[in-house]
């Protein structure tokens, strides 16, 4: 009997699930905009869970890891509850790692309650899972566990007529629940044997998954049991969810979590990104935070730019409770209203001690203001409100008109009516620390809310923590950021974890206000790009079904040097793979030397010149020849390279990509650089060219004693099965730029990427004896920028 069967004829968990989700869309955005997001998670949805039947059902007693990637609070919930549908009725038994905190525990639990066991079908149940300790003594937890999975797998072969609804294990990604579902799964085999079907999530897969020992040989805790668990559940599809994927690809090669193939969640209509925050439409939702004290913070004396921030959020919630028509917007006309709230962030530091002095800034500031605003009223002198407010007001009803087309009817300036009304708001402001200290100022009132009501029970959230937010929770109507916490050395993933300020925003982008040191600002703009190529290259990976364990995934990227950030952290970093600065080198061509190569590379780079490509004088005997992206590229793949220069090419090839866009150099100026066309025209014609007229290089090697004799012979053997001889695996042990080759580059007067190429002659420690030549070439960048590249194997 097939492994699948539906559970009523024409029914399908996914089905009612996306029907949900079409209406929760069309509901939310109205019916263009909806449907066509509808349709987006459908495909997703659609091609994810294909592919994964077609693993289960093609490997026996296997598992198989995907990588899934979404960006930054672009709903990946959404299409992890999809794939839970899905497997309501395709696996017996499924898993969810929801991070490492218990609000993020809570959270799923209410979304996969909320949105799927809700549905006509109730095809699912939740079911936190507990320590290992606290699973051994509850018989009842696992009598539970093991008879929902024996009905289903039983109506799976056909000997029952109704599914039980699919379990969920629920689990917090620590070692003693991680360790309880390794002893689960141990269970339900001995019970059931081993064709149990399961679907894992791993959700903020980079988080707490990788192994944080492998750099000194070991397995982490968390790691081992993970690794544990997947050779327990045999049977199954792992599903690795993160925006942020560096971690996973710098992990070991072999690793237990290290994804087989990548497939890709694309966002709404309405997603706001990092790319749109640093698109210049956006510069006045950018504010330079300049004040900042880096020591002996007070309370007391909070900077202005943090009053400033805080009178943004409020005038933002002042536009949301009287012109909801000019705060939504999409296009030229108002949008459908969303919750009756706003909130803000504020995230300045990891230590719980420096929040403490972040409640009573925020505490003083609403103090301060409330009594200006007092004061000003009872002179009946708006002129009196404090100054940030009044800047606030001015950016927030500038932005609005210039979203609206000036066709809401909004006050140019602040007066008392007004001032009386951001005073009533300042009074139902909801001020909360999230972080892990028991001891933290509102730490009675608990977690923060997940349903719309409880956020809408103040009009004003302000939201102070640390590493708590930087993950995994949402905020719904996030409008203000207040941003000064930056490492000496950041980390890419960690930093763009932190931007909770994406979101389905785009309707009220113009009210999206980031206050950030410039630093930060500036390593946002960086991150734009880096997302950029993550999600290029994934979609890649997904339309071609590459197998990311046979073919080792890199990736290529242009950075300016100033930028401080390393893709992860260092701890998961394998040794086995690099994560390396080239500075300005894109390809330095060091093995040269062999004599048919020297031939073919001479004719192919005569041949490209007279294609049309126009040389003029440089400075002296340097020539220059002006392209674009595409000319370069054309060369390089008529070349013959050996050995790890033809793995460099490889990599050029790469970074002319025109889907790096910014982070590539396809879009940069292009200028070949040579000289001894004479020397290089000989060499094509098959005849060694004088080597006595060429510039000369160590090579990084002795050769043997009749070095030039033998080289020199090669050019007269013909055949096709030439014997080995040290000139095929001879490289130059110095850098191939030197001040002769400087000189021309900078002659040029504006920034290019130069390919320099020149024939070079190689000596032994002898600069008169030369033993052979070849095809000399490097390309570089200009000043300013650097090669990056993660994933590749030493």
């Amino acid at each position: 009997m097939s492994v699948f069967r539906e559970a009523t004829p024409g029914a399908s968990a996914l089905k009612e699930y996306l029907n949900a989700k079409r209406r929760e869309f069309v509901g939310a955005v109205g019916e263009d905009v909806g449907s066509g997001d509808a349709i987006r998670l459908s495909e997703d949805l659609e091609r994810l869970s294909g592919r994964a039947e077609e693993q289960l059902l093609e490997r026996d007693m296997a598992g198989v890891c995907y990588l899934v990637m979404g960006k930054v609070q672009s709903g990946k919930t959404g299409s992890q509850l999809g794939m839970l549908s899905w497997a309501a009725d395709r696996c017996d038994v499924a898993v969810i790692f929801t991070g490492v905190t218990e609000a993020l525990n809570g959270q799923t639990t209410d979304r996969i309650n909320s949105d799927l066991s809700g549905l006509p079908s109730s095809p699912v149940i939740a079911m936190p899972v507990p320590t290992r300790a606290q699973a051994e003594k509850n018989e009842a937890f696992l009598e539970s566990v093991v008879r929902r999975t024996q009905q289903r797998r039983d109506w799976r072969e056909g000997e029952g007529l109704w599914p039980e609804r699919l379990p969920i294990l629920v689990s917090m990604k620590t070692k003693p629940r991680v360790d309880a579902l390794k002893w689960l799964f141990g269970k339900v085999a001995e019970e059931l044997g081993e064709g149990v079907t399961a679907l894992i999530i791993d959700d903020e897969a980079d988080q707490a998954s990788p192994n944080a020992a492998t750099r000194r040989n070991e397995e982490a805790a968390t790691y081992a049991e993970l690794k544990a668990l997947r050779d327990a559940a045999k049977h199954h599809v792992w599903l690795s969810y993160t925006a942020t994927p560096q971690a996973i690809f710098l992990t070991e090669l072999d690793g237990a979590l290290r994804p087989d193939y990548c497939a890709v969640t694309r966002p709404g209509t309405e997603y706001f990104g990092v790319a749109d925050l640093v698109d210049p439409a956006q510069r006045h939702g950018r504010v330079t935070v300049a004040d900042w004290p880096t020591a002996n913070r007070s309370a007391d004396h909070p900077p202005a730019s943090m009053r400033r921030a805080v009178a943004d959020v409020l005038c933002a919630g002042w536009l949301r409770a009287h012109h909801p028509d000019a705060f939504y917007r999409r296009g030229d006309k108002a949008a459908h209203a969303g919750m009756r709230s706003v909130q803000m962030l504020v995230h300045t530091s990891s230590k719980t001690q420096d929040h403490v002095i972040d409640y009573g800034s925020v505490q003083t500031i609403l103090a301060d203001l409330r009594q200006d605003l007092e004061d000003a009223i009872r002179a009946n002198d708006a002129s009196m409100a404090p100054t940030q407010l009044a800047q606030a007001w001015s950016a927030i009803i500038s932005r609005a008109n210039t979203a609206t087309g000036s066709t809401v009817d909004l006050p140019d300036d602040l007066g008392i009516e007004h001032l009386y009304q951001i005073g009533k708001l300042i009074g139902q402001v909801e001020v909360r620390v999230v972080n892990s200290s028991n001891t933290r100022p509102t730490a009675e009132a608990g977690a923060l809310p997940i349903k719309s009501a409880a956020w809408e029970a103040h009009p004003v959230w302000i939201v102070i923590g640390g590493d708590i937010l930087g993950r995994g929770l949402t905020f719904p109507q996030l409008t203000t950021t207040y941003f000064t916490r930056i490492a000496q050395t950041s980390n890419e993933d960690t930093v763009s974890q932190q931007m909770r300020f994406c979101g389905y925003r785009s309707t009220y982008a113009h009210v999206v206000t980031v206050h950030a040191l410039a630093d930060i600002l500036e390593m946002l703009s960086y991150l734009a790009h880096v997302e950029r190529v993550l999600m290029a290259t994934a979609e890649e990976w997904d339309a071609q079904d590459k197998n990311l364990r046979m073919e080792e995934p890199s990736l290529w990227y242009v950075a300016r040097p100033t930028n401080r950030a390393r893709p992860t952290r260092l701890a998961v970093r394998t040794r086995e793979l690099d994560d390396i600065s080239r500075q300005r080198q894109v390809l330095a061509v060091r093995q040269f030397v062999q004599p048919q190569a020297f031939q073919h590379n001479s004719r192919a780079f005569v041949a490209w010149l007279e294609d049309g490509n126009v040389a003029r004088d440089l400075l002296d005997e340097w020539q220059l020849v002006e392209c674009g992206a595409e000319e370069v590229e054309r060369l390089l793949r008529t070349l013959r390279l050996a050995g790890r220069d033809d793995a460099e090419r490889d990599v050029a090839l790469e970074l002319l990509s025109p889907r790096l866009r910014d982070l590539g150099l396809a879009n940069l100026p292009f200028t070949v650089i040579f000289r001894g066309l004479d020397e290089l025209k000989v060499a094509a014609s098959g005849h060694s060219p004088d080597l006595a007229a060429l510039p000369v290089r160590a090579l990084a090697q002795a050769p043997p004693t009749r070095a030039f004799e033998i080289w020199e012979n090669a050019w007269s053997n013909k055949s096709a099965l030439q014997p080995h001889e040290w000139y095929d695996e001879a490289r130059i042990g110095v850098p191939h730029i030197g001040d002769a080759q400087r000189a021309p580059i900078a002659a040029l007067g504006y920034d290019a990427i130069t390919m320099l190429i020149e024939p070079l002659a190689v000596h032994s420690g002898d600069e008169s004896s030369r033993l052979g030549g070849g095809l000399a070439m490097t390309i570089q960048t200009p000043d300013g920028f650097a090669i990056r590249m993660i994933g590749v194997k030493q």
